[in-house]
């Protein structure tokens, strides 16, 4: 019981926050400007130097080496989370245009958001270099291959009643490395 306690207080500061930041978007305190001026902020200010600060703090170079089993593990997680993401598709019969994100569900999360400050609250900062092994994983696992598989399976019909072409679409490399994989 004191574990669930000691849980619920570390996330409860996080779950209200996300509620006063819906609370002050509802009676116009937060308007459309600053949602984007603040997500640009965030991105590329605040999270990086978040970040930065605790690799700086919380990681070695003989822990980063040590942490090479640990990229061995979410390899295999991530391998694994595609194997039963294309099981469920092949099961429940998911129509063409939706397998992609399908599987990018099953694959891959928002680590950065919600997962830095829950970890952070729920582990302490000595998990912070397994946290950041899994980012980078699930950063690469993004935009790397689970980008592929949504490109790979357009829609069978746009708006406009055109076939969507995969080819259209280049890979970016700058992707891989978003600010926040660069702090």
């Amino acid at each position: 019981m004191s574990v669930f306690l000691t849980s619920l207080q570390n996330v409860l500061p996080i779950i209200l926050i996300i509620v006063l930041g819906y609370v002050l978007r509802k009676i116009n305190w937060l308007n459309e400007t600053f949602a984007g001026q603040a997500s640009k902020l965030i991105m590329n200010v605040a999270l990086p130097s978040s970040i930065f600060v605790a690799v700086l703090k919380n990681l070695s170079l003989n822990q980063l080496l040590q942490l090479g089993p640990s990229v061995l593990i979410a390899a295999i997680s991530f391998t694994l989370s595609y194997v039963v993401g294309f099981l469920v598709i092949n099961v429940f019969r998911v129509q063409p245009g939706r397998r992609g994100l399908m599987l990018n569900t099953f694959a891959n999360a928002n680590t950065i958001f919600i997962g830095m400050p829950l970890n952070l609250a729920l582990f302490g900062e000595h998990a912070v270099p397994y946290f950041l092994v899994y980012y980078i994983m699930n950063t690469i696992s993004t935009w790397a291959i689970g980008i592929f598989f949504i490109y790979g399976d357009p829609m069978p019909t746009e708006n406009d009643g055109e076939k969507n072409n995969a080819a259209e679409h280049k890979f970016n490399i700058s992707k891989l490395l978003p600010p926040p994989l660069l702090g």
